[in-house]
């Protein structure tokens, strides 16, 4: 089985300045655990934020949410995959990483996402 064969094509992002509090809202109106940070152009790369950055870089620290940007807790760049890859390279690479969400990127476009859930659910 093929990463493109589960992931996620419908794929929710959110800009670098946009507040923690606004993403987490976001999350929660969308019922998802990761966002991609949009990039500035074609060249430069997409970020990541997920609810665990949110909880260790923002709520861990007594951050106020509202004048933390995304920027400044995200990761990026965000390590990805490509849509071809297989399941289990993608399972090899978030267990080594001890990452859960990887973006699939093909030709340096954003075409989906794929999760330890949704690997988990195509079992």
């Amino acid at each position: 089985m093929k990463v493109k064969d589960i992931m996620t094509t419908d794929v929710l992002m959110v800009g670098e300045s946009a507040t923690v509090a606004d993403a987490i809202e976001f999350m929660k109106e969308k019922r998802v655990r990761s966002l991609i940070v949009d990039r500035h152009n074609d060249k430069d790369s997409y970020g990541i934020v997920t609810t665990s950055d949110i909880i260790f870089k923002t709520v861990g620290k007594k951050e106020n949410l509202k004048s933390v940007k995304i920027g400044e807790i995200m990761t990026k760049p965000a390590i990805s995959i490509n849509s071809n890859s297989s399941i289990e390279d993608a399972v090899g690479m978030m267990a080594d990483l001890k990452i859960t969400h990887l973006p699939v990127i093909d030709k340096n476009q954003l075409v989906g996402i794929i999760s330890n859930i949704d690997i988990l659910y195509n079992l």
